[in-house]
């Protein structure tokens, strides 16, 4: 799949979801069943709750094979375990730091690993292996972005943020 680019196209992808908030604020039901649960090739803990364990990650349908294939991918390189906490995929929010964009996270298309050592601001300590993987595969790093999110991996460029992938490329 090749990833949407521009605001136009990933509606066009995964849906709006501001068209399913209800009058007293909160998101119709008919929104979240666009969202599945893919299945990790082994449990991460909980970056919040670290005795806790995610089997998986909530994610928009549209990418559900797309993610478990950057998963699967991880798993066979041996860079699973690079990946220390799983902090996030689905969350119906703004984008941090801005009231009127739709987070990523919202549309379901985005995923939050390792948040203690690569926090907003900053590329953090990501495994170049494993932003090598998801590249390959179409996603983005927020890493390069120019406001940093070492953590953030989505399935649609930033394209006035993005500089261009390093290295070389995962077959997806």
């Amino acid at each position: 799949m090749t990833a949407p680019v521009g605001e136009a196209a990933i509606r066009a992808l995964y849906g709006d979801p501001r068209q399913f908030i209800r009058d007293d604020g909160t998101l119709s039901p008919i929104w979240e069943a666009r969202m599945t649960v893919v299945q990790f090739p082994q449990p991460l803990p909980l970056g919040w709750e670290r005795s806790k364990f995610a089997k998986g990650a909530r994610v928009n349908q549209a990418i559900a094979a797309e993610v478990d294939t950057a998963c699967r991918l991880l798993a066979k390189e041996g860079l699973w375990p690079r990946l220390r906490t799983f902090d996030g995929a689905y969350a119906f929010r703004a984008q941090r730091g801005s009231s009127t964009k739709t987070s990523m996270h919202s549309f379901g298309a985005a995923l939050d690993f390792n948040a203690e050592t690569n926090q907003l601001g900053t590329p953090g300590d990501m495994d170049l292996g494993v932003i090598q993987i998801f590249e390959g595969c179409g996603w983005t790093w927020g890493g390069r972005w120019k406001r940093k999110d070492g953590m953030h991996f989505s399935l649609a460029p930033a394209t006035s943020q993005v500089a261009g992938p390093d290295g070389e490329e995962a077959v997806c």
